[in-house]
């Protein structure tokens, strides 16, 4: 059996209940959700010092102060005292804020007492509410950071996202956060690309940065078969791609091929990938081969890239193929047998993500969320768009807007900041880190965050 001490929370229910279900912040509805039988909760309370999760309490409103810590923690020593000798624990977990930390004993004093493994939780909170979801789950406490944020490049002197993706780095966190930036843009900029890229660089917390070729983008810009995406025009494009993938890196991790397949088709697109072999001044390993349905005999083609040594990285397009996770886990399973890493391009859907054990995946969710007011919050989206809609904020009950405020306020905002689309591009791609970024098991299934309506009661 395992041990877990969790403080209250300043989210209650009205009334009188359980106290696992009196106390409604965000770590409550992940334990209801998965509590289980050979786990004990006791709850570490302002008011009433420790509890059971089966106590019957009612509501009341009492903050814990560093007086109030020190006061009770006579009694909670006593008590943890008393259920060491009682049952024996394979581990305990406590997930408490450093003022409830003053109310329990120290490390060593609680690990010569329950004589098993004592782990003090910490970081954000949405870090903290993934790895209490995986320990209720057995599952290994493992930060794989696979999300990767697609952006829009613009200048973060002057652009418009500068407050978004300048203040990155400002937020307390030791999660990195890897970006995606399109060629496609930033060649626009010419000699200022380098120092544009040199700036997204800084923000990231030592992340990644991934060059995508920016073709589809292209394909967006120009209707297939247009004179403009001819092989000629994309040879001078690629040559030009080649040109700023030397004079910079030192500034990027991953470089994404000219995946023009559905342009010019395979066998011209092999001619593209074999100049850019010809042309680079760094190792292939970091350039990322990409896969699309209309190569002919995947299978041998895939097994092929795989069995080259030059290449590390592999992509696959996965709009395509009806997001049958199906269809990409065998190629995904021989990829990582060879020693591969696969980037899923385009695979925004969370669900999705849960069921295919690629290494990354990139969204550009952060940004095109926003533009219509939405805010990801982990029960659901709320919206702060102009016209009001279902789920806008201003709909919401007080005791749902108390809900949302307060987990804003978490990452150091209020409700009036998410007005700005600048802000709701970054405080989404910070819920998105702590939430989305889930390693793929075979038994995870990770809930549709950001993907429904609110669910405020359970």
């Amino acid at each position: 059996m395992k041990l877990l001490i969790l403080a209250c929370s300043a989210t209650k229910r009205q009334g009188t209940h359980k106290a696992i279900n009196l106390y409604d912040g965000p770590m409550y509805r992940v334990l209801r959700k998965w509590l289980h039988k050979d786990i004990k909760v006791i709850i570490l309370s302002a008011k009433y010092g420790l509890l059971s999760s089966e106590s019957i309490i009612s509501f009341y409103e009492q903050k814990i102060t560093e007086s109030r810590a020190k006061e009770l923690q006579p009694d909670i020593t006593e008590e943890l005292n008393r259920l060491a000798e009682s049952t024996r624990f394979s581990e305990v977990l406590i997930e408490v804020g450093s003022v409830y930390k003053i109310a329990l004993p120290s490390i060593e004093i609680l690990t010569e007492l329950f004589r098993c493994p004592i782990v003090f939780d910490s970081g954000r909170i949405g870090e903290r509410l993934s790895h209490l979801k995986l320990w209720l789950r057995n599952i290994p406490k493992i930060r794989a950071h696979r999300l990767v944020h697609a952006t829009t490049v613009c200048n973060l002197g002057t652009g418009y996202l500068r407050d978004t993706y300048s203040k990155l780095a400002l937020h307390p966190s030791g999660i990195p956060t890897h970006l995606l930036l399109s060629f496609y843009y930033l060649h626009k900029y010419k000699e200022r690309a380098y120092s544009i890229l040199e700036a997204y660089k800084k923000c990231t917390n030592n992340g990644k940065i991934y060059i995508d070729s920016g073709i589809f983008t292209f394909m967006s810009k120009y209707k297939q078969g247009n004179t403009t995406l001819s092989f000629e025009f994309l040879k001078k494009y690629t040559l030009k791609y080649i040109e700023f993938l030397n004079n910079t890196m030192n500034l990027w991790d991953i470089a994404i091929d000219v995946d023009a397949d559905i342009v010019i088709g395979c066998d011209q697109t092999d001619i593209l990938h074999e100049l850019i072999l010809e042309n680079i001044n760094f190792p292939p390993q970091v350039l990322m081969r990409v896969y699309h349905s209309v190569r002919q005999n995947i299978e041998e083609w895939w097994n092929n890239i795989c069995i080259d040594t030059r290449y590390r990285w592999l992509g696959i397009e996965f709009i395509e193929h009806n997001w049958n996770p199906q269809f990409y886990r065998p190629l995904i399973d021989i990829a990582h047998r060879y020693g591969k890493k696969v980037h899923a391009l385009g695979a925004t859907s969370i669900k999705f993500a849960s069921n295919v054990p690629a290494d990354s995946f990139d969204s550009s969710s952060h940004l095109l969320g926003p533009r219509t007011g939405i805010v990801f919050l982990p029960f659901g989206n709320v919206y702060f768009s102009k016209k009001l809609c279902k789920n806008h904020y201003t709909t919401l009950s007080s005791q749902e807007q108390n809900r949302v405020n307060s987990f804003v306020a978490i990452y150091g905002m209020n409700v009036k900041d998410l007005t700005q689309y600048a802000n709701r591009a970054l405080f989404n791609i910070w819920v998105m880190n702590d939430y989305w970024d889930i390693p793929f098991t075979e038994t995870t299934r990770h809930p549709d965050l950001f993907d429904g309506d609110l669910y405020f009661e359970e």
